[in-house]
């Protein structure tokens, strides 16, 4: 009962979502395209064939996560229809009630966040922003990995934040086992390893670390989070391996985004990149990276600034899958701006910090490659998130006349 006493306010919030969410998946009709055919077949090759791709053969072209999550529930689709896994149309829509009842994970998570950035008050306001956030309640109506990213996403700046603060190595270790699997859904966000690293390093430079010898222990620490994310990779490089007989990290479809977001302005069309690649005898992947360098060689601010600025407004310009609401794109909008300027203010608050700054490293990644408003939304859900702690942080300091700047 003191539980449901002190987070009642979320309760019901979660509550009405759930309603909300299964009235959404009552009415919603399916529609599939593009990724979502390939999803799902990669998860009835598993199930029916013994192999995962989305061909005839094994492949890599996407890290395994969202599809193994399919297969999970075209499984459980296939004992309550006597053992027939059913065409994509029908059982889309059991996959559809499912990821709607996963989806209310993102609001506990978010709250959480909030929470722990600041008070329990933000944690509700948190969930208010993502509550009255369209995609989040909708998101849930399509076979795209957004689904499963954005609660691994959260979780894995979660377990990073726990970690950080109660330095503990099973904590470590949880971080890293839930980053790989976040990079096992989408790989983009593996490189933020790097960050929770520079996070260890710090506390050690800083005093932080609660030991004779800080460096020492924050090594240990590093140790722990490198030792998780490999757990939880070691078994797609295990597959990868046997299959293709040699080292795939992640995916090999990383060049295809990479690619598609070299030329500025999106001045060259996707398909004369793509067979100047065929031409040139070059994957996807060398391809961009040699069209990118060129770029900057001959137009360097040209690419200076649609690898800084000009992609944004693909980001951020509209919202994902609601474009055509005038009023939505307006909210959208509002909050894109107040959350920018939040993640700049909380640069300069010690508890917010590393959230401020992961965004801004999810972002200087995502720049590199494609910009869509679909590859924004999880740093929207991200903002606000961390947008009404940075605002109650600078009322309580104004209030009580502190500097706002915190070391």
């Amino acid at each position: 009962m003191r539980f449901i006493r002190k987070h009642v306010v979320f309760l019901v919030i979660l509550a009405v979502m759930l309603v909300y969410r299964l009235l959404i998946w009552r009415h919603t009709q399916v529609y599939l395209y593009g990724d979502m055919y390939r999803y799902d077949a990669m998860a009835r090759h598993l199930l029916l064939n013994g192999y995962m791709g989305i061909g005839a053969k094994p492949d890599a072209y996407y890290t395994p996560g969202y599809s193994l999550f399919l297969a999970a529930v075209y499984l459980l689709s296939m004992w309550t229809h006597g053992g027939k896994l059913l065409p994509i149309a029908h059982v889309a829509h059991e996959v559809f009630f499912v990821q709607q009842i996963f989806s209310l994970v993102n609001l506990v998570l978010v709250y959480a966040l909030g929470t722990l950035l600041k008070n329990r008050y933000t944690g509700i306001a948190a969930a208010l922003i993502a509550a009255l956030y369209l995609p989040n309640s909708f998101v849930g109506e399509l076979l795209l990995s957004e689904n499963l990213f954005i609660p691994f996403l959260l979780l894995s700046v979660l377990t990073a934040y726990l970690a950080l603060l109660n330095q503990r190595y099973s904590l470590y270790v949880l971080a890293g086992i839930v980053l790989g699997l976040a990079t096992l859904v989408r790989p983009f966000i593996l490189p933020i390893i790097v960050l929770y690293l520079l996070g260890i390093w710090w506390q050690a430079r800083t005093g932080r670390i609660s030991s004779d010898k800080p460096y020492r222990q924050g090594l240990y620490f590093a140790v722990a989070l490198i030792i998780g994310t490999v757990l939880a990779l070691l078994p797609w490089w295990i597959r990868n391996f046997v299959d293709f007989h040699h080292f795939v990290p992640l995916s090999t479809e990383a060049g295809n985004p990479l690619l598609a977001g070299a030329s500025p302005y999106f001045q060259t069309p996707f398909s004369q990149l793509a067979a100047g690649a065929i031409a040139h005898h070059q994957s996807q992947e060398k391809y961009a990276i040699h069209l990118i360098l060129n770029g900057f060689a001959h137009h360097f601010f040209l690419y200076l600034g649609w690898f800084l600025f000009g992609k944004l407004y693909f980001l951020f310009g509209g919202p994902w899958l609601y474009n055509y609401i005038g009023w939505f794109v307006i909210y959208h909008r509002i909050l894109v701006i107040l959350g920018g300027l939040s993640v700049i203010a909380g640069l300069f608050i010690r508890r917010i910090r590393l959230f401020a700054v992961a965004i801004l490293f999810l972002l200087a990644m995502q720049l590199i490659f494609l910009p869509l408003y679909r590859y924004g939304y999880p740093l929207v859900v991200m903002i606000g998130t961390m947008l009404p702690a940075v605002v109650v942080y600078f009322f309580t300091m104004r209030r009580r006349g502190i500097p706002f700047v915190e070391k």
